[in-house]
């Protein structure tokens, strides 16, 4: 029986994007992507591909960030549609792209995925051309299958004697040859796919029947791409964030603004403001249909609300005319209910008996509202999380057997919602007259679809994984694909990294940390509130809407991306700028470079473990090129070829580069950049600039332009040519701050900068700038911890316990996490600043000193605030680095020492001390670090977290006994350490 690391369900635009991310994150894990289908696209396959057929999308908008739809490539232009072959050759393209084509098992459809009791899933899969299923097992599965494999197409009264194509929608590609042998035709139904295949058979010279049962949805939502008096265009409307203030969004925390959202939704006026916006905006796009131009095209009028439409929306993307053909009478429009189908002739519910010749019938009736993969066991589906029929004896139960009949969760949620966005507890507009299609006459549904409207909403956590405890244990499930919006292509990229990150346990915001012991993070109760609460909102945002039963949304789009990106730990907010942010819409382009970033944020390297990497790859470097000295003079030697070859350009710029690189690790010793640090900046960036003019020299007189050998060089000057322009950037951004100077002591400054509205937290550093004190050397900078000044006042941190139960004190096992509060006078910060010999030793007490800010870095502080115990130990000035890391958590213990002339600090900072009950402040005496250190094992705590911050020395001595404990006692340690020596 084979056996994967990872099987994804489905290679439609959700599945490869999962599949994709997987394997760039995972290239060592064994991958599967099955489909039933026999080639990739899901509804851009081959299979469901029709000559007329084309994305709602203008090109620009549906693709995957990383994969570009190049012009050159695929042949479509800037305000075009995109082909529906164009589409699935992109999906192809993007496959073999990445190298993902090889692991597609085509044709193949997975029946049925039971679950393992030590996680994973077996599989029963059935390929074409083989008459038994076959069995795999998956350590992972991803469930990409989306909201429309499955149609519903229940059984219409007289179907079997009709004696003419009957089919639906999803399988118009398989009757294509209709449009040219069908002289007239009927299609049921009034979504875009009906539109579809009414302009398929008009545009032929067909004659359509189109009907429009009264006692149904009504006519879709269709638009122009470009709307309102200024023409902006529709699917990048819907992703500018001010636009999203107007439409109630339950999962928004995490895009801020939220004062301004409270007025709109929580006040009379608010309400009353985008109440009318969506009258305007409906308004103007049926205007721009022309609706009410003509009595026929006045059926296609919508009758539902605007404000509560998802993607059933529509976009009038033909080529020609669809409006021509209503009006000239190729296309009759029915508002009628069917009553049933005889030979050859669709019959009608109405008072005539009305009687319709037909030579095909297509049925857009729609899609089941759940997977066609069976989950096994039997009532898996409940702990899943999909929907499922719940009956009387459901009700209460706990969110562990079925979120989607937790009761008490459920009115929970909807109070919680109707509190947030009054408007809602409105009803909307809907037809009175409504029926679902299996009350109608001609329908019947079959016995296993006709609960379909019962079932429960789907209860993903984000929408992706199951929120009940067994699968946070396992995490071995997630679905990809079940929020559909205006930008799938980006949402599918977003999402395969959230759901590799998952699986990995890497995300910042990890719901399984609830399950996890000792580990910090969410509770279970959280994860599942959060659940409820995210997937019940679509019973009262789009009440008579797919966005009641599955994620189906529009505006709620980058609210949605925000809510993952911060799971991720990555930026929100993309834009440059407020304004931009506000107004510019959010594309593809805005989320290309996500995956480096999380790669860059899952490292966790703080700015001394790049230089510890950055000190060892010089070496290892210098060590290479001794080496290669050694090597060639030996060679040369040998050949008899050293006295004339010393004399070649080659060997002298060799020779030149070896030598620098040589001074350069003689150079950066500490004794040399203690004695002088701008000294010895500036002879390293010189040392440096001469290692590869010289590299380049010598490799050129060698074998000029190889392509190949000085590849390294062009890169070592594009790293370190974009990590000037971006450092200058950002001083730029943060622009003249004028600093005060207070002069503590003889030895020791602090330096208050208003205006600078930084909310620092543990780790944190920046880059200051002093161009007047030194004109001819104004690019000089140093790096310095940071403070907000609001922090020498008292402060009271508020603590959140990480354990299900909320009266548990404080004990050494359960971890908790304090979340800082904010002080006032949060608009300044304070920096400490030991003197030194060069620019720091200019600094005298006075007003307005002109400085610059490159900043604000972070360093990694989540590991140590999920300790049950934090220690902070700090060496003179190294205190400064430690104060913030005092308030974020419940459970500290600092430890200072620090020299006679350095009381002035001491002083200047008592305030901010007063708040550390555990203290212990040496002056004149050496830390007891092996003493300190082993009171923390014998203490009992699980895992400790360690924060140094001092001079070298220090550093390393706290390191050495930390690494020495761990490995003795068995408890566990997180180390952080920030020293002076650069």
């Amino acid at each position: 029986m084979e056996e994967f690391d990872l099987v994804v369900v489905g290679a439609g635009y959700y599945g490869l994007g999962a599949a994709k991310q997987y394997h760039v994150t995972h290239p060592d894990h064994s991958l599967a992507i099955f489909d039933a289908n026999a080639s990739v696209g899901g509804v851009w396959s081959n299979e469901r591909v029709y000559p007329c057929l084309r994305s709602n999308n203008l090109w620009g908008t549906y693709e995957y960030p990383d994969f570009p739809m190049t012009t050159e490539r695929f042949g479509v232009k800037l305000r075009e549609y995109i082909p529906g072959e164009v589409m699935h050759n992109y999906l192809e393209s993007y496959a073999r792209e990445f190298g993902i084509d090889r692991y597609l098992g085509l044709g193949t459809k997975v029946l049925s995925a039971e679950h393992q009791s030590e996680g994973g899933w077996l599989l029963e899969t059935q390929s074409e051309g083989l008459e038994l299923p076959a069995q795999v097992i998956a350590k992972r599965l991803i469930v990409a299958t989306g909201q429309d494999s499955e149609p519903l197409m229940p059984h219409i009264r007289g179907q079997e004697q009709f004696d003419r194509p009957l089919f639906h929608s999803r399988d118009f590609q398989k009757y294509r040859d209709t449009v040219n042998t069908a002289k007239r035709v009927t299609v049921f139904g009034g979504t875009k796919s009906a539109w579809d295949a009414v302009y398929a058979y008009a545009t032929h010279g067909v004659k359509v029947d189109w009907i429009i049962r009264p006692t149904g949805h009504g006519p879709v939502w269709m638009s122009p791409s470009f709307v309102t008096p200024f023409k902006v265009w529709i699917e990048k409307l819907v992703n500018i964030r001010w636009l999203h203030w107007f439409a109630p969004c339950i999962w928004g925390q995490d895009s801020g603004y939220h004062g301004i959202n409270y007025f709109w939704h929580r006040t009379a006026i608010g309400r009353a403001i985008t109440t009318a916006f969506w009258k305007i905006l409906a308004a103007d796009v049926i205007d721009l249909m022309q609706f009410d131009s003509h009595p026929e095209l006045k059926k296609l009028k919508p009758t539902s609300s605007a404000m509560h439409t998802g993607t059933a929306f529509g976009i009038l993307n033909y080529p020609t005319d669809f409006h021509e053909l209503i009006r000239n009478g190729t296309v009759k429009i029915y508002e009628k209910d069917l009553s049933h189908l005889s030979e050859g002739k669709v019959h009608l519910d109405d008072a005539q008996e009305t009687i319709l010749e037909s030579d095909a019938f297509v049925a857009v009736t729609g899609w089941k509202p759940f997977s066609p993969l069976k989950f096994l066991p039997e009532g898996i589906d409940r702990k899943i999380g999909l929907p499922f029929l719940p009956d009387t004896s459901d009700k209460g139960n706990s969110p562990d057997e079925g979120l989607g009949s937790c009761t008490t969760l459920l009115d929970k949620a909807d109070q919680e919602i109707q509190q947030q966005f009054p408007s809602l507890k409105t009803p909307m507009k809907f037809n009175p007259n409504y029926k679902h299609l299996s009350e109608t006459k001609a329908f019947k549904m079959a016995p296993s679809d006709a609960p379909i409207l019962s079932h429960t909403p789907m209860m993903l956590y984000h929408f992706m994984v199951p929120a009940t405890t067994e699968f946070l244990r396992t995490k071995d499930l997630a679905f990809t694909g079940y929020s559909t919006n205006f930008s799938n292509g980006t949402c599918a990229h977003i999402q395969g990294l959230w759901i590799s990150a998952f699986f990995d346990g890497t995300l910042a915001r990890d719901p399984s940390s609830a399950v996890s012991a000792g580990q910090g993070g969410m509770t279970a109760d959280q994860v599942q509130w959060q659940t409820v609460l995210h997937n019940r909102f679509g019973k009262w945002r789009y009440p008579n809407d797919a966005g009641a039963r599955v994620p189906d949304f529009i505006f709620e789009a980058v609210p949605f991306m925000d809510m993952m990106m911060a799971d991720l730990g990555l930026a929100v907010h993309r834009k440059q700028g407020w304004f931009k942010e506000m107004t510019e819409p959010y594309g593809p382009e805005d989320y290309r470079s996500i995956n480096e970033e999380h790669a860059t944020r899952i490292t966790n390297w703080n700015f001394s473990t790049f230089l510890v990497l950055h000190r060892w790859a010089a070496r290892l470097c210098a060590i290479h090129a001794i080496i290669h000295s050694i090597t060639l003079l030996a060679a040369y030697g040998s050949l008899g070829t050293h006295y004339t070859d010393v004399y070649k350009p080659c060997w002298i710029w060799g020779i030149v580069g070896t030598l620098c690189l040589l001074l350069l690790l003689f150079q950066s010793l500490l004794l040399f950049r203690h004695a002088s640090y701008e000294v010895f900046l500036i002879l390293h960036i010189l040392l440096t600039l001469f290692v590869i003019v010289g590299s380049w020299y010598h490799i050129y007189y060698w074998k000029p332009y190889s392509g190949i050998y000085e590849l390294w060089i062009y890169m070592v000057f594009a790293v370190w040519f974009f990590d000037r322009l971006f450092r200058v950037l950002r001083v730029a951004k943060n622009g003249i701050r004028r600093a005060t100077v207070v002069e503590l002591s003889n030895e020791i400054v602090r330096l208050d900068i208003s205006g600078v509205r930084w909310l620092s937290q543990p780790g944190h550093h920046a880059y200051v700038y002093f161009p007047t004190l030194q004109p001819l050397r104004a690019w000089q900078n140093h790096p310095f911890s940071v403070n907000n000044s609001a922090l020498l006042q008292k402060c009271t941190p508020s603590t959140q316990e990480l354990s299900h139960d909320k009266d548990m004190k404080l004990n050494r096992t359960a971890p908790q996490i304090t979340v800082s509060q904010k002080a006032p006078g949060t608009d300044s910060i304070s920096i400490y600043i030991k003197k030194h010999r060069g620019t720091t030793s200019l600094l005298t007490e006075r007003l307005g000193l002109p400085v610059l800010l490159e900043g604000l870095y972070d360093g990694p502080s989540r590991e140590i605030l999920e300790c049950n115990r934090v220690l902070l130990i700090g060496g003179g000035i190294g205190i400064t680095g430690l104060l913030f890391w005092s308030r974020a958590h419940v459970n500290v213990k600092l430890v200072w020492s620090l020299k006679e002339p350095s009381q002035a600090l001491l002083k200047d900072l008592e305030t901010a001390l007063t708040g550390i009950d555990d203290k212990t402040v040496l002056v004149g005496e050496r830390l007891g670090l092996k003493a300190l250190l082993e009171q923390e094992v014998e203490a009992g705590w699980k895992k400790v977290g360690v924060v140094v911050c001092g001079p070298a020395e220090l550093c390393d001595s706290v390191r050495t006994i930390v690494v020495t404990l761990e490995r003795a006692s068995g408890v566990v340690f997180e180390l952080e350490v920030d020293a002076f020596s650069w």
